[in-house]
């Protein structure tokens, strides 16, 4: 990945709780929620936790200053199912 110019890392530590992972590029900042669930979950809704969790833990915060564009992902896996949900930081996120 630092070949291609993006930086990648695992598992920040923030005041809050944990990212899973973030990705930044030259113009974004990916920040990633990993959920995993059985079999016949709701992937949909447990992605639109991840994407909550990414809001209310304001995870955001420690990018703001980067002058990027910064987008939430959340993957949700479940038996063979992969599941995801994209949101766009809007700056009104609670």
């Amino acid at each position: 990945m630092t070949l291609t110019g993006v930086k990648c890392d695992p598992e920040i530590l923030t005041d809050k709780g944990r990212i899973d992972g973030i990705l930044i590029t030259k113009k974004q900042i990916y920040i990633m929620e990993f959920k995993y669930g059985k079999k016949g979950i709701d992937t949909e809704g447990l992605a639109k936790m991840a994407i909550k969790q990414i809001k209310e833990k304001k995870y955001y915060e420690k990018f703001l200053k980067e002058k990027k564009k910064i987008i939430f992902l959340a993957v949700v896996f479940a038996d063979k199912k992969i599941d995801y949900k994209v949101e766009y930081f809007t700056g009104e996120e609670k």
